[in-house]
């Protein structure tokens, strides 16, 4: 029950991004200062159409009893949000300005995603 609320709120979390990012891409790019060229538009969206996956992923999932697949799914989103709270910590810390308050909220949501992925993905039963 656990395991499928968090997938569900994964989904609805990186479709809201995602779509952000495909269908207005300066307002992330604005948000970290960014300068706004073709380049970096092209960038974040791009970066928006590689996630967008992955909340269907996670939403086709939602139902599935515990597998050795769900595992793995709960498993590299935990190692994923870990590593982007990582990259938080670090651009926080070497881009200080207006955005840093921003940056500690993802780095907040991103440990607290990581590690609830992470347990229940370390937790999840599995017949061998």
């Amino acid at each position: 029950m656990i395991v499928r609320k968090l997938l569900i709120l994964n989904a609805l979390l990186v479709a809201l991004v995602s779509l952000s990012a495909l269908i207005s891409p300066t307002f992330f790019l604005e948000a970290y200062g960014f300068e706004i060229t073709k380049y970096t538009v092209n960038l974040m969206r791009a970066f928006g159409a590689i996630i967008v996956g992955y909340a269907v992923i996670n939403w086709l999932m939602r139902n599935e009893q515990a597998s050795k697949a769900r595992q793995s799914l709960l498993i590299g989103a935990g190692v994923s949000y870990v590593t982007f709270a990582i990259v938080n910590i670090i651009n926080n810390i070497t881009l200080p300005g207006a955005n840093a308050i921003i940056g500690w909220v993802y780095f907040g949501l991103n440990t607290i995603l990581g590690v609830a992925f992470l347990v229940l993905g370390f937790r999840e039963p599995i017949e061998k």
